[in-house]
């Protein structure tokens, strides 16, 4: 007994490094192209550069002829000509505005087969270059909402004479209270090659996501098949909400789900069992806490997640984003779990170190991509909690497998 128990000790610290090496590497990776994007591609045919400078919006909806407007004076605040703005940037949305025109002009550069990409702008309904449409995810129905197209490969050759020209972008905002342009990814110029192994990049977590999603189904299958039901049925669903929420904002998604309200409601429900799930793989795990701490904690986030998609069906959630509701109420959830987590670890429980560790690495990842949200940072802007997410997940399958293993002998 003493024998199996160091040797499940040991693999849970092998698995811990080689998931920490595998974070490590992949920041560096991130890190490595940070660096790269801020090097001048004049001269390199095979590389890309980000256009984040001379971007300007204009709120209002209006014909592509009309774009030429001139831009406003300084301290001039009026639709009728374009406001400058600092990319990344999150704009707020007039009263009755739905649509924001965005236009940049295209840096010069010597590239092997130009393209430009253009996953830095969410809600595209058109993009045009000196007023051709060159691109269309959105149209809008005869209610003037936004319906998703197809799934358009989002890298769009360019010709040789493509210097100074207008790249013009008309976005859909509707109802949201804002927009946020450039979040988690930019506008991007430069060779074919490069943009589309940069596509493939910014695609892996829905890659993970998937993967994750998957075991999450198959451990809710084995739930109906196997004597601890309520252990894989509960680990399962862990693993399915966060799978879930992470590719219902992919784009690989629309390749087989292109309804967009079926989307946001995807994103909506996993988001809100995440808080959820986690408190019912603690308790599992164990136990209910102090005072029923954690059973008390997952039926309050239960309730807010009901309350939540009322006010998201109808449209009136807009209050819950202004201030910040959905993740404060995911800081505490996660800042009690991780407190009580700690207290076992002090008591020398081995679960709650792994538990502990891999709960940390989350934290740390969520609280990074966070932190890109709220300061935009112009040069670094990726995500890493799917990472965090991946180690976290390795460590409570290794503990759910040991007391599996246990309970079998």
């Amino acid at each position: 007994m003493t024998i199996k128990l160091v040797f499940g000790r040991t693999r849970a610290k092998i698995v811990l490094f080689l998931s920490t090496l595998l974070i490590s590497v992949f920041i560096f990776a991130h890190f490595h192209r940070a660096l790269s994007s801020l090097q001048s591609p004049a001269t390199a045919k095979d590389t890309s550069i980000e256009i984040v400078k001379g971007w300007q919006y204009r709120w209002g909806d209006f014909s592509v002829e009309e774009a030429d407007a001139p831009a406003c004076q300084e301290n001039e605040i009026s639709n009728s000509c374009w406001q400058q703005f600092q990319f990344p940037s999150r704009l707020r949305k007039p009263e009755d505005e739905q649509i924001v025109w965005l236009r940049v002009p295209l840096p010069t550069g010597q590239w092997k087969s130009p393209a430009l990409y253009l996953r830095g702008v969410p809600y595209i309904i058109g993009a045009y270059l000196n007023q051709r449409l060159v691109y269309t995810e959105f149209s809008l129905n005869s209610s003037g909402k936004a319906n998703f197209e197809s799934y358009q490969w989002p890298i769009i050759p360019l010709g040789s004479d493509f210097q100074g020209e207008i790249l013009l972008f008309r976005v859909y905002v509707g109802d949201y209270p804002s927009i946020y342009i450039g979040l988690f990814d930019r506008v991007t110029i430069g060779s074919q090659i490069a943009l589309i192994k940069r596509s493939f990049e910014q695609e892996i977590d829905a890659v993970f996501g998937f993967l994750v999603t998957c075991l999450g189904l198959s451990a809710i299958f084995l739930s109906l098949i196997r004597k601890e039901t309520k252990s894989y049925l509960r680990f399962g669903l862990f693993a399915l909400s966060i799978g879930l929420y992470i590719i219902s904002d992919s784009d690989l998604i629309t390749l087989f789900l292109n309804r967009l309200i079926i989307l946001g409601y995807l994103e909506y429900i996993s988001f809100y069992l995440i808080p959820i799930s986690t408190c019912l793989l603690f308790e599992e795990i164990f136990g209910v806490g102090y005072k029923s701490i954690i059973r008390y904690l997952w039926k309050i986030n239960l309730v807010y997640a009901i309350i939540g998609l009322l006010l998201f069906a109808t449209q009136t959630d807009t209050w819950i984003s202004d201030i910040y509701l959905d993740q404060l109420l995911l800081l505490v959830t996660a800042l009690i779990l991780l407190i009580n987590s700690i207290q076992m670890s002090m008591a020398g429980n081995w679960e709650a170190k792994l538990f502990t560790s891999g709960f940390i690495i989350l934290a740390l990842s969520a609280v990074h991509d966070t932190l890109v949200y709220i300061l935009k940072p112009l040069y670094w802007y990726h995500k890493i909690h799917p990472w965090g997410t991946f180690v976290f997940i390795l460590l409570v399958g290794l503990i759910f497998e040991y007391r599996f293993n246990q309970a079998r002998r």
